[in-house]
């Protein structure tokens, strides 16, 4: 297929004849080229210990009114909320403590999908991805569109660690309400500032957990590590009282309570990376690497 030099329009012309299974032959010689390739060089250094598997959606803006695929979708711009044209792929990454992500699974959607749809199967399928690179333990991450039922029940399935983002609702609230005040701790983030003078923390975020009973359906119940990470509402700077806002998701590592914080909140490392190429010339990265 790429044996020659074929203009941009031909090449576009036999992809736009890809069916969805054509496109799952493609992934799965992905998947298979990724696990040989971590078998020969050191792309994945520490997946023995750990591995993480990250995956978000995104949203492509396109501009022309016939894009095949294309529709209005969610995007947030400057802290703003609005509609734009494009199409939403989704993407796993697989990363270590020591290797930044590398593009386990990929899948393009309409602009108009939801972000968490198809996420268990993608995730099933970057977990087989791992366990072929010969991954110890493996944890999911992903924020609130993937704190779903659904997902978390593949993890549990699959046997892997799970720290998901989730959404408020009432018995959330309820279960942060009833977090003894004793027991939020600081945290210390990787790079943190600290004043000088005194030594303490700049920053005021604080952490916590309890236990909390997930209802996966059909009469099926997990109980599950909810950790709060909470900081100071900065609207409301004169408050009598302090106003927190809180940050809750699942997990079922074993981790202590300021480590699985961290180890979450490491999950933005994805959003990063997955902004970086629109921002860089062709071939800045490697092959394999977001």
């Amino acid at each position: 297929m790429f044996d020659e030099v074929y203009a941009a329009s031909t090449l576009g012309i036999f992809l736009r004849e890809f069916t969805f299974g054509h496109a799952n032959q493609l992934a799965a010689v992905g998947r298979a080229h990724l696990v040989g390739l971590a078998a020969r060089v050191p792309l994945l250094p520490g997946i023995e210990q750990r591995a993480f598997i990250d995956i978000d959606s995104l949203l492509r803006p396109v501009y022309g009114h016939h894009k095949q695929g294309a529709s209005f979708g969610h995007a947030k711009i400057a802290s703003r909320a609005l509609l734009r044209l494009g199409l939403s792929p989704q993407i796993t990454t697989l990363s270590t403590a020591q290797a930044p992500p590398v593009i386990a699974e990929a899948r393009l959607r309409s602009g108009k999908a939801a972000s968490g749809r198809a996420a268990a199967a993608q995730v099933k399928q970057a977990i087989g991805t791992a366990r072929g690179c010969r991954a110890g333990t493996i944890m999911v991450r992903g924020d609130t569109a993937f704190g779903t039922k659904k997902l978390i029940t593949t993890c549990v399935a699959e046997g892997v660690e799970f720290s998901l983002s989730v959404s408020r609702n009432k018995r959330i609230t309820a279960a942060i309400e009833a977090i003894d005040e004793a027991a939020w701790t600081p945290v210390h983030y990787p790079g943190a500032v600290e004043d000088p003078d005194t030594g303490q923390l700049i920053s005021d975020a604080e952490v916590a957990e309890t236990p909390y009973t997930l209802r996966l359906g059909r009469g099926r119940t997990l109980t599950v590590r909810l950790v709060v990470r909470r900081v100071k509402d900065t609207r409301y700077p004169d408050a009598l009282f302090p106003v927190w806002r809180h940050h809750p998701f699942v997990t079922n590592s074993d981790l202590s309570t300021a480590e699985a914080d961290i180890t979450h909140r490491k999950h933005a490392i994805i959003e990063t990376h997955l902004r970086r190429p629109h921002r860089r010339p062709a071939g800045a990265y490697p092959i394999g690497y977001l």
